[in-house]
């Protein structure tokens, strides 16, 4: 990041004069736990926890500066804002306008940080250098990370690509004002975040169209041809360039000749009549979807189709994402334990479906999926047993209807000890299992009592 200053920060807000004492700060922190040194403090104040109440804790940890809502007892300068999250996206908005490179947002229910993966991965080959592409690390997709993001921008950039997260109305909206990217994606929309977007899949669907709102007049929107909202997104553009990726529909960027195996996708990749053969280093149908949106947002920005393919032929898998394990006794886990919703769910019990022996699913609970959240759970378990699973081990109060529809073989425990202690015995050999829950099922905790440490 780059050295701000506090009187800087004001200037771009257009905040009036605070006798402020000019101090530079280095990097931006929220969190009062991991503040370091030359950090600037945004005392940020939510229904549980207020920031100004740390402050003396940031001072100690060697912050720089504040940014506060109200004035504070402290020996640090600071900024007084009315709304520090605000503000903090004004400022961020302001630094974006330094820098006229290629911005590619992206957002869907599933599969956006890999997505963002594989196109950073592209253009970091094109740009001869990871340095040279700014991407959104982790999960940082939120009002206050992504901000927080933006502003590690720098004059080596070539690129940026960020990752857009929500779980109600409005929040794509005011981190496409703040990023105005130049080419924006939706990889999907599926039941997830139910209760913040009217409790349908359309509700999702529109907001994930929110990225339009920053979107350039000139810029380009990549959708996926195979959802059934591709036509509402193009009603929501304002006649920005549309470019369609899928495997059906007639898209723009087509995916033909799929070969899906244990850990790999094989497809031809056709656009405007030109092939290229892509060997995906990730298993998945759902990861060919990935790749064609990452195809398409690089195409829009320029990258060449032999330089699209190196990049995607050498994307690494993003942890607890499919993650491939090795198990006790010479089993294998899929650790998949990031996140989960239906369609997530759907995509993870294919990959399991393809692999060779015995196949064991172990899934927690998926949630925020509104009132029809059994039903979803239910159909879980139909699909688990169609698809021709072995043994399935719920946890969770919601998968008690996943283990009724999945019939024999099927078993619900009250605690994850009791889980691991009656599937730990069963691994040995041919032996897949696929660990997959909503994060605060913390079913992570499940993969680590399986995988050789």
């Amino acid at each position: 990041m780059f050295a701000f200053s506090l009187k800087q920060f004001a200037t771009s807000l257009l905040l009036p004069d605070q006798s402020l004492k000019d101090v530079l700060f280095y990097d931006v922190a929220y969190d009062s736990r991991k503040v370091k040194p030359g950090d600037l403090f945004i005392a940020l104040s939510g229904e549980r926890v207020d920031g100004h109440n740390f402050i003396p804790d940031v001072e100690r940890a060697g912050a720089a500066a504040l940014l506060v809502s109200r004035p504070v007892q402290t020996k640090l300068p600071y900024l007084v804002v009315p709304n520090v999250l605000e503000a903090l996206g004004r400022f961020a908005s302001y630094w974006r306008h330094q820098f006229h490179i290629p911005i590619i947002a992206v957002t869907g229910s599933n599969g956006k940080t890999t997505t963002k993966n594989m196109i950073t991965s592209i253009l970091s080959k094109a740009a001869g250098s990871p340095d040279y592409c700014l991407a959104t690390q982790g999960n940082q997709n939120t009002e206050i990370t992504l901000p927080i993001q933006l502003l590690h921008l720098n004059e080596q950039h070539q690129y940026a690509v960020l990752e857009m997260g929500m779980n109600h109305f409005g929040e794509i909206e005011r981190l496409s004002h703040i990023a105005e990217p130049s080419i924006v994606v939706i990889v999907n929309a599926f039941p997830s975040h139910l209760a913040g977007v009217g409790g349908t899949v359309e509700g999702v669907a529109r907001a994930k169209g929110e990225i339009f709102a920053g979107l350039a007049a000139d810029g380009t929107a990549v959708l996926n041809a195979d959802s059934e909202f591709c036509g509402l997104w193009k009603q929501l553009l304002c006649g920005q360039k549309t470019v369609t990726f899928g495997i059906e529909n007639e898209p723009n960027i087509l995916a033909k000749n799929i070969e899906l195996m244990k850990s790999e996708s094989c497809f031809t990749l056709v656009s405007q009549e030109r092939t290229i053969e892509i060997k995906l280093p990730l298993p998945g149908r759902h990861n060919i979807y990935n790749a064609l949106a990452a195809t398409a947002a690089c195409l829009a920005a320029g990258i060449s189709l032999p330089t699209i393919k190196i990049g995607l032929e050498n994307i690494e898998m993003a942890g607890r994402r499919l993650e491939m394990m090795p198990a006790i006794n010479g089993a294998a886990v899929i650790d998949d334990s990031y996140n989960a919703n239906p369609a997530s769910t759907q995509a993870a019990i294919d990959v399991l479906a393809i692999q060779p022996g015995r196949k064991i699913l172990v899934l927690g609970d998926m949630r925020e999926l509104g009132l029809d959240e059994k039903r979803y759970h239910a159909e879980i378990g139909d699909y688990a047993r169609q698809k021709g699973i072995d043994d399935l081990f719920c946890i969770g109060e919601l998968t008690q209807e996943t283990v009724k529809h999945f019939g024999p073989h099927a078993q619900h425990f009250e605690s994850k000890e009791a889980l691991i202690n009656l599937l730990k015995p069963l691994l040995r050999g041919m032996v897949t299992v696929v660990v997959k829950g909503s994060r605060s099922m913390g079913m992570d905790e499940v993969v680590a009592k399986l995988v050789v440490s």
